[in-house]
């Protein structure tokens, strides 16, 4: 059965009126449409408010529909675009109160079976509709564009022959799709550029900050490393032995006042300290030199740690200017096949 059979048939079944017959033909799957007549057409019934309520209906469901069906949101997306311009104001209403619907799809992505993204169009599309739907000033002028083209229309209706009039329509219907394909064009060329410039910027900024990162750890094992390197230096320094025959040289330079012995005939200062005695001095020396060891153990780890990070901090940015050149040339290419 074909498609367009198989699409009659669930016309009937599911009871649907001839406007919405008339929107689920212009939104088909089908590869070619819609056409002008088709959507002016539709245009036409939105006056109505039992048929614009069928429209709006069927239009919320195909741009809603399964990925698979990309085409009925598509050409659900172009319909859309022509009523907003010629339908009646309702339209409007009814599309900005749904806008979010239309901003979701500028994120719409989907892939044949080939691999080929289809859902550029789609992305394009909303964009461009979403722009329009925002921008009262440009809706305004164009819809009084469109009003113009209808009266124009009409008006060689009734002053032309039937012949004439059809040829004139289809200049006018033309004329349309010119000026959509060249808005989806432009639109479509500045959205590549914007997302070109988005992903070369996030990229940037996850690199400047990865490197901004690294280089905040470097500066705090730096830190590390120099109180280590001062500790290392203070505990380096000669300690004063009190033995029992040798004195504080500190004392003997203060020349204070002798106010008496000890037991061994060493003289006592005045506000000096207690000699400790010989043993206790030594055993603090070997202390020292165990914590300068492993002090020294402690700054080459980490000095190891350092260097290994510097290395992935270089692997990873020499990893981002590869994807970086990749995207470049997979961008490129895709220009190219655009172009033939």
């Amino acid at each position: 059965m074909s498609k367009a059979a198989l699409r009659s048939l669930k016309n009937v079944v599911n009871g649907y009126s001839n406007t919405q017959v008339l929107v689920r033909k212009a939104t088909s799957n089908d590869s070619s449409g819609p056409t002008t007549a088709e959507m002016a057409d539709i245009a036409n019934h939105t006056y109505e408010k039992a048929d614009f309520l069928d429209v709006v209906e069927m239009l919320d469901k195909r741009l809603n529909d399964k990925g698979k069906n990309w085409r009925h949101i598509a050409k659900s997306l172009t319909v859309l675009d022509y009523l907003i311009r010629y339908g009646s104001g309702d339209v409007v209403l009814w599309a900005k109160d749904n806008l979010y619907v239309i901003k979701t799809l500028r994120e719409f992505q989907v892939s044949d079976s080939t691999g080929r993204d289809q859902g550029a169009i789609i992305r394009v599309k909303a964009k461009e509709l979403t722009s329009l739907l925002l921008d009262d000033e440009r809706l305004r002028q164009e819809r009084d564009l469109a009003r113009e083209r209808m009266r124009d229309r009409r008006s060689r209706r009734r002053g032309g022959r039937r012949g004439d009039d059809d040829f004139e329509n289809e200049g006018d219907d033309n004329q349309y799709d010119d000026e959509l394909q060249r808005a989806l064009e432009e639109s479509r060329m500045t959205a590549e550029q914007d997302e070109r410039k988005r992903r070369e910027r996030s990229g940037s900024d996850a690199s400047l900050q990865r490197a901004l990162q690294l280089s905040l750890e470097e500066e705090e094992m730096r830190k590390k490393n120099n109180n280590l390197l001062d500790l290392d230096d203070t505990q380096n320094q000669t300690p004063n032995v009190f033995g029992f025959y040798s004195q504080d040289p500190n004392v003997q330079q203060q020349q204070q006042q002798i106010i008496g012995y000890d037991m061994f005939g060493n003289p006592v200062y005045a506000n000096s300290a207690m000699a400790t005695g010989y043993l206790q001095n030594a055993y603090q020396d070997q202390n020292a030199q165990q914590q300068q060891l492993l002090l020294q153990q402690q700054l080459l780890q980490q000095q190891q740690q350092a260097e290994q990070q510097a290395a992935l901090q270089q692997q990873y940015l020499l990893q981002q200017q590869q994807q970086q050149q990749q995207q470049q040339q997979q961008q490129q290419q895709q220009q190219q096949q655009q172009q033939f």
